[in-house]
């Protein structure tokens, strides 16, 4: 791992309790242990920001076909203005 040679740190460094760090962000650490320019700044978080929302539509697209959810039933509930009851 690259941070683990710039850093000097490592998961072997500190119980795992004690890490101060997780992985991704010794990851991220590493990346930017460089000075890079602005504009690639804006463009990782545009990646990041990407990463995030796919996995959040990939989440929610799980929650409505386990609950059997359809986008019509959706699309009424909206209109009608009454509220879905709680979720469990």
């Amino acid at each position: 791992m690259l941070l683990d040679k710039t850093m000097n740190i490592s998961a072997t460094t500190l119980p795992a309790e004690r890490q101060p760090f997780s992985n991704a962000q010794r990851e991220l650490l590493a990346l930017f242990a460089h000075d890079i320019p602005e504009q690639h700044l804006v463009e990782l978080k545009t990646v990041i920001a990407q990463f995030l929302i796919e996995r959040a539509i990939a989440e929610a697209t799980g929650i409505w076909e386990e609950r059997g959810y359809t986008s019509e039933e959706h699309i009424q509930e909206a209109r009608s203005g009454t509220p879905r009851a709680a979720l469990p």
